[in-house]
């Protein structure tokens, strides 16, 4: 298994390179991060049903 620790803290530059790491490694990762101040949804996410909008 490949640890990988990402210290950025960029939201655009972890999701793209959480990306690559799935479809480009054969091996187990897995990848540590965090992400200064952001709101990802994911596709199969209901935005209105899981943010608090007035918070946001």
């Amino acid at each position: 298994m490949r640890v990988i620790y990402n210290s950025s803290t960029d939201p655009a530059y972890n999701l793209a390179l959480e990306e690559v790491m799935l479809t480009a490694c054969n091996d187990d990762v897995a990848m540590l991060w965090r992400n200064s101040p952001a709101v990802i949804i994911g596709r199969n996410q209901n935005a209105i049903e899981e943010l608090d909008l007035d918070f946001v």
